[in-house]
């Protein structure tokens, strides 16, 4: 790009980058010195999507970014065949285990549903050989895919993904995303239904169930009509004149108001970890309908840029709404911290009302992983009081994870602080449609002891530390009739699994590592078990305890933990103390009351939206300071 550049130093250059060529790490220095002279070299950057223009900030671009039009297609025309097609489209890059575990469970369900499934490498939709053939993009489709499609899946992260599904979709009566993040932000380009982003096992369910109401009788789905409108939409970006802060979707120059998200942490798509499926869902959730949101990390490359173009747009009469930040086991950098609170500063002035979350603080607490594993504890404590103080001063509202989370937390903080907070706001992690399944393991009427032939008790976690199970296991260990305990677990736990469940029948434990969205339940009883004995277990929320409602599993607590409360509101388990007697108890009630529970009202009331609805109502009745 760079000799083009030099050679026709007049001619206008416009660079398109997809996402996937944006994703490598920061410490790979060259890469990014050539990324940072193609970005220099090129008037305006175009980019798939918008999570390309986060990543494209974090490397330090400093050009407008916009959003490469879809081209339309108007597809061949198909026949419909007897039986289901599903086409499943995979990234030209090697897949994760979790991709490869979710394809060989939607081949297992499509064939044992009497579909017929194909996986097809991306790259491979069309390629040199087509080209050089003077083929269509039509004509190739039309080879590759002869019968209508019931269902298309798209599974990995790759940057071709989002024009192969926009020539493909005039193929398909349905199409479904495996739930990346990259891929969520297609599915919004292409305005598919929030039910068409899945993941794991809640993925191979709606393609079953496609498959399943599958009509071969139907008419086939009419192609859409060559009405391209890639061309005029590009002329129409080159010849407008854009700030550098521009970003098409989040800051835009003459944009009325605005949202404001920050995370400490990166937004990832890890899903074996509370904090990064935490962040990743509250920065979807808090997208408000028609209100462009501004994404911020400790990232400074990003902080810089995003801030500089929210303040620019609130100088030319923009209104900041709501801002939602939250915290991480790490503080931010104090330069980062600089950044931020200046900016907040000036935003607020504007009008902002900003909230930030404590999701917790383990380098203050004792009994922490952290505090018993660091040996630079005394300055990560000394650095984690000053950013809270500092976000003290800034937060027009203190959210916790729970009312007993931010008791915790005034204890922690009564020797380091000199006043401590006049209130938090709870906010406990909320339920990610794209892993909520419709199907509920069945339970035997015949329940009682001595019929429990196939209880199936799952752990899903962290272990050591504060995720302390030893009297959960201990409980186990005396549990009555037949059971089975299957744990889900980090690789680096393994170890410490095996360790724990030694005292119990080998043959009745299962542990394995993976991401719990994946991992298939028994239609046999089961229940999910979230009885973590230390105090930060009891008074911090975990997040498993929704994931076991996402997949329809009652959940055992203890009485005073701060999940106790929701699981008693919807009876969708049972609440136990720390004794045998009453963890038997607790299982029986679990499993004997689970087909009683209204898991819709469940999975729609406590939803991440339902979650960010409550922050932005909490800050718009909150005193301006």
């Amino acid at each position: 790009m760079n000799a083009a550049r030099n050679a026709l130093p007049e001619l206008p250059i416009e660079g398109m980058f997809l996402h996937h060529e944006l994703d490598f790490r920061f410490s790979n220095t060259h890469r990014q010195e050539r990324l940072l002279e193609a970005f220099e070299a090129s008037e305006r950057l175009w980019f798939d999507t918008t999570v390309a223009m986060d990543k494209a900030a974090a490397h330090g671009s400093d050009r407008p970014h916009v959003l490469i039009p879809i081209p339309t297609f108007p597809g061949p025309t198909s026949r419909r065949h007897t039986s289901a097609n599903v086409a499943v489209v995979i990234s030209h890059d090697e897949l994760t285990s979790s991709e490869q575990l979710t394809i060989e469970a939607l081949q297992s369900a499509v064939s044992g549903a009497g579909g017929q499934i194909s996986v097809h490498h991306v790259d491979q939709l069309y390629t040199k050989h087509d080209l050089t053939a003077g083929r269509s993009w039509e004509a190739t489709v039309a080879l590759n895919f002869p019968n209508e499609l019931s269902c298309l899946v798209l599974i990995g992260k790759s940057g071709h993904h989002l024009f192969a599904l926009a020539g493909l979709r005039s193929t398909s009566s349905q199409i479904y995303v495996d739930g990346t993040i990259e891929n969520t932000a297609i599915a919004h380009r292409l305005r598919l239904d929030q039910h068409c982003i899945a993941r794991g096992e809640a993925l191979v369910e709606r393609v079953s169930d496609e498959v399943r109401s599958w009509d071969p009788t139907a008419s086939p789905r009419i192609p859409d009509e060559d009405n391209d409108r890639f061309r005029p939409a590009f002329e129409s970006t080159v010849a407008r004149e854009l700030p550098v802060w521009h970003e098409e979707g989040i800051l835009e120059a003459g944009t009325s108001h605005f949202d404001l998200f920050f995370s400490v942490a990166a937004i990832e798509n890890r899903r074996n970890g509370a904090r990064p499926q935490r962040i990743r869902a509250m920065s979807l959730a808090f997208e408000d309908h028609g209100v462009p949101l501004v994404r911020m990390t400790a990232n400074q490359n990003l902080l810089r840029r995003r801030m500089r173009g929210a303040l620019e747009l609130t100088r030319t009469g923009a209104q900041p709404r709501f801002g939602y930040g939250e915290n991480s086991t790490a503080p931010m950098p104090v330069e980062v911290r600089g950044l931020l609170e200046s900016g907040l500063h000036e935003l607020r002035i504007a009008g902002l009302k900003f909230g930030w979350y404590v999701r917790d603080l383990h380098s203050l607490d004792p009994d922490s992983t952290v505090s018993q594993t660091r040996s630079d504890i005394d300055q990560l404590r000394k650095a984690s009081i000053s950013e809270f103080t500092a976000m003290c001063e800034t937060a027009d509202v203190l959210f916790a994870p729970s009312y007993q989370a931010s008791q915790l937390y005034d204890r922690l903080l009564r020797s380091h602080v000199d006043h401590l907070p006049v209130r938090w706001e709870p906010l406990p992690p909320g339920i990610d449609s794209a892993n909520c399944t419709a199907s509920v393991p069945k339970v035997d009427s015949k329940i009682g002891s001595g019929h429990r032939e196939g209880l199936q008790i799952v752990y899903s976690g962290g272990l050591g530390g504060v995720y302390d199970l030893r009297s959960a296991i201990t409980a186990i260990a005396r549990l009555n009739g037949h059971w089975n305990l299957q744990m889900i677990v980090r690789e680096a736990d393994l170890e410490l699994a095996h360790s724990l469940t030694s005292s119990l029948p080998g043959h009745r434990v299962q542990i394995v590592s993976g991401e719990f969205p994946d991992i298939p339940l028994t239609t046999r009883p089961a229940i999910g078990l979230a009885l973590l004995g230390s105090d930060y277990g009891r008074a911090s929320f975990p997040l498993k305890v929704m994931s076991y409602l996402e997949r329809r599993l009652p959940v055992l607590v203890y009485r005073d933990s701060s999940p106790a409360d929701l699981i008693q509101s919807y009876g969708s388990g049972s609440v136990v103390d720390e004794t045998p007697e009453s963890f038997e108890a607790g299982v029986e009630a679990a499993v004997s009351s689970a087909d009683s529970v209204d898991w819709h009202s469940v999975h729609r009331k406590e939803s991440w939206s339902a979650r960010a609805a409550s922050v932005r109502d909490a800050l718009r009745t909150a005193p301006k300071r």
